[in-house]
């Protein structure tokens, strides 16, 4: 490789759920936990949105989510 061709990470940010940096996020996958939830309806209402049928258009078939905070 030549020297015209390195690059340098200076820095990372992240957030994820459960995980406002990356050590937390670290934390979360090296301990196995779980932070896929239910979608809260102060998210949206996910009754207006819902549907068992997966081929519904314009809705969804999953009630569950990885969120972050806000």
């Amino acid at each position: 490789m030549d020297d015209d061709d390195s690059i340098v990470i200076v820095g990372v940010g992240c957030k994820f759920p459960g995980a406002d940096n990356l050590d937390e996020f670290w934390r979360v996958l090296s301990e196995g936990e779980n932070h896929v939830i239910e979608i809260p309806p102060e998210r949206w209402n996910l009754d207006a949105f819902y549907h068992e049928d997966a081929n519904e258009p314009g809705k969804t078939y999953v009630r569950h989510a990885g969120l972050i905070k806000r």
